[in-house]
């Protein structure tokens, strides 16, 4: 009996444990993982510690002086190259495994590994970007290549110079004279490089640049849907499918359709989200309007940020609050700052203290943090007298503030 109640112990354990959350964190100059329940995962012995993603996390041993990936039983996964380190993004650091798969770098050469240590893409590339609508772009001296998630290798035919990463089924290319065109997800040209520049297609249409001349839109033939009238102009995002374009030192806003609309006595305007869209006065006032170009807040603030998961942010005598779609009060204007907003709670600055609020204006947490971190998979890191700690999605501080250094952390299985 005392064997199975044992065993048991050990299962419930192990579920446990694959339901908690697991962050970095550093003490002593060295790094290691700590669980959602304060207990140390893995003790702090490694000079650099990244987060776990798909079960596994980028080491460096500082025994060993060298990186290496292990899983949350603190085993290393044997990797087809020795001596690899994992890929730097520009601006982004270390970003460890995504959907199962992470890029390393092998002498001087790139390469593509999955949760197993075995090469997707061998170590060949002299550039690799990270991967978009399933493919990274990949480069070996001038030849450059669509790379698939499941090894597919695809060369780019033609005068490249230069791909940009895939979004919505086709990638911008630049020739050799410098000129944009796109191609597809078969590495083919389907509109020859014959602009000075190229955004990307949203609900079917790609900004384009003529040479020398005038921004435009245009369709997946390369013919232009919207003539190039325009100096500066913004994507057809979203469900709303309305840009925001600059002519003649105004600012307009432009539908699919080709249809355009003005709000008098303007002086910017933002991007449209859950129909809604700010715009500056000359007053330097800023209000909301709708699709059809209705005030749907009138022009009060000082400031506002485009709408995300149905609130704005909103600036009145030096502060910040926040607003629904209806223009109605979420939070008065009393916040030093107020953090992006996710489906999470949101970060506040109030006093030079950190705080959340809920989605409602509700309280989660007075500001009572000197620094803290968005939620991430319902936890938040917190600062307070030099020390990190971690708290739920109900506010509560599951870790006191003990660690020097802590990262943001993920589920583990």
């Amino acid at each position: 009996m005392k064997v199975i109640n044992l065993f048991l112990a050990i299962i419930i354990s192990f579920y446990n444990m694959s339901q908690n959350y697991v962050a970095p964190f550093a003490n002593k100059g060295l790094w290691g993982y700590v669980l959602s329940n304060g207990n140390v995962l893995i003790n702090n012995i490694y000079k650099h510690a990244d987060p776990f993603n798909d079960g596994l996390a980028f080491v460096f041993n500082i025994k060993s002086k060298r990186w290496m990936i292990i899983d949350k039983y603190n085993n290393e996964i044997n990797v087809d190259a020795k001596n690899y380190i994992p890929k730097n993004y520009f601006g982004f650091g270390r970003k460890g495994f995504i959907d199962s798969l992470a890029q390393i770098r092998v002498k001087n050469k790139f390469a593509c590994i999955n949760t197993k240590g075995k090469f997707i893409h061998k170590a060949e590339y002299d550039k690799l970007s990270e991967f978009k609508d399933g493919f990274a772009i990949g480069r070996i001296d001038q030849q450059f290549y669509l790379l698939g998630k499941k090894g597919e290798k695809i060369k780019i035919n033609g005068s490249i110079n230069g791909v940009n990463y895939v979004k919505n089924g086709y990638a911008p290319f630049k020739n050799k004279e410098g000129n944009f065109g796109f191609i597809d997800t078969k590495g083919e040209i389907i509109i020859p490089a014959k602009f000075e520049n190229v955004g990307y297609f949203y609900n079917n249409l790609a900004w384009a640049r003529k040479i020398n001349g005038k921004i435009g839109f245009i369709n997946i033939n390369g013919d232009w849907v919207i003539e190039p009238v325009f100096d500066k102009v913004t994507n057809f995002e979203g469900n709303d499918k309305i840009a925001s374009v600059k002519k003649e030192d105004r600012w307009i806003f432009l539908r699919a359709s080709g249809e355009t609309f003005e709000i008098k006595n303007t002086i910017a305007i933002g991007k449209f989200n859950n129909e809604r869209c700010w715009v500056k006065t000359i007053n330097n006032k800023v209000g909301f309007i709708d699709k059809k170009g209705n005030w749907i807040v009138e022009p009060k603030y000082e400031a506002a940020k485009n709408f995300e998961y149905g609130l704005s942010r909103v600036k009145k005598n030096g502060l910040w609050g926040l607003i629904n779609t209806s223009g109605e009060i979420i939070a008065d204007c009393i916040y030093k700052k107020i953090g992006k907003i996710t489906e999470y709670p949101i970060e506040i600055l109030r006093f030079d203290l950190w705080g959340f609020i809920n989605h409602d204006g509700s309280i989660l947490v007075e500001p009572k943090y000197s620094d803290t971190r968005t939620f991430k998979e319902n936890y938040a890191a917190v600062r307070t007298n030099n020390k990190w700690g971690l708290i739920d999605i109900k506010g509560k501080e599951v870790i006191k503030p003990k660690y020097l250094k802590f990262k943001s952390g993920s589920s583990i299985e």
